[in-house]
């Protein structure tokens, strides 16, 4: 490989309890100890393109559910599906 490109989260520093963003972070830090040349791209996140889950977070003996607000004709406009 001649250069490792990471695709990471724009502030996944500054979220320490989320587990993605930590994800996110050591991802960056085993691109950053590999010899290989690499670029780390942050890109900002693109949440209305994801679909809710259709299970809460479980936590210990509650749930709890995200809230969530899409606006589809922008994705539509973006990706024409």
């Amino acid at each position: 490989m001649g250069h490792h490109v990471g695709l990471s989260a724009v502030g996944a520093e500054r979220l320490p309890a989320s587990g993605y963003s930590r994800a996110k972070i050591a991802q960056e830090k085993l691109i950053e100890s590999s010899a290989i040349p690499f670029s780390i791209v942050r890109a900002t996140q693109v949440f209305e393109l994801s679909r809710p889950s259709p299970l809460p977070e479980r936590t210990a003996a509650r749930s709890r559910w995200h809230p969530y607000s899409s606006s589809p004709s922008q994705a539509t406009a973006a990706f024409g599906k």
